[in-house]
Parts: structure tokens; C-alpha cells; sequence
């Protein structure tokens, strides 16, 4: 899973380069905060919090693939979001059955 994170990332950044688009090289305000939790736990508190905090942003990643696939305006933009979009899907739903 981080491998392919990880490739994916590599492909959209140079995607927005090629483009002309920016590319945040720090972390928001939303996910530092949540690294600072998630620094104060351990254990099946820090499992679930984790695996909770990778859920729910799963979930807005694939919103964003969704809406890009069918409303970009970039052909090569789009086509990235079409083609990760189900590894998205798939990384949430593994977070599903490992919460279980």
C-alpha cells in the first residue's frame, strides 16, 4: 500500500509540474494536528485512531478522484484520477476489514 501511495504521488507531482500546478511540499493544519494525536497514543488506541484518521481520508480522497475523473478539466488529470481511483477504493475497504 505505501509503495503504491507512493508511486502515485510521484506520478501526480510530476503531473502538476508538467502543468503548471503547485505542489504542497508541507503538511495542512488538519493533518499535522492529527499527527500530534495520534503521537499521544499507543497500542489498539493509537490501531484504531489510525486506522480511523486513514478511513475517513480515503473517503475524501476518493471524492476528489471521483470529481476529477468527471470534471477535470485536464485530459492527463483525468486519466490519473480514473486509473487510481479503485486502488483508492480498495486501500479504504482494507481499512474497513482490518477495523473489524
Amino acid at each position: 500500500m505505501v509503495n503504491d501511495h507512493g508511486k502515485a504521488g510521484r506520478e501526480l507531482a510530476l503531473l502538476a509540474e508538467r502543468n503548471g500546478l503547485g505542489v504542497p511540499r508541507d503538511m495542512d493544519s488538519g493533518d499535522s494536528s492529527e499527527v500530534r494525536h495520534l503521537s499521544k497514543l499507543s497500542g489498539p488506541e493509537f490501531g484504531r485512531a489510525h486506522m480511523d484518521h486513514m478511513i475517513n481520508d480515503h473517503q475524501k480522497d476518493i471524492g476528489m478522484f471521483a470529481r476529477m475523473a468527471t470534471e477535470g478539466k485536464n485530459p492527463e488529470l483525468k486519466t490519473f484520477a480514473k486509473r487510481h481511483s479503485m486502488s483508492w477504493k480498495n486501500t479504504r475497504e482494507e481499512g474497513y476489514r482490518d477495523k473489524e
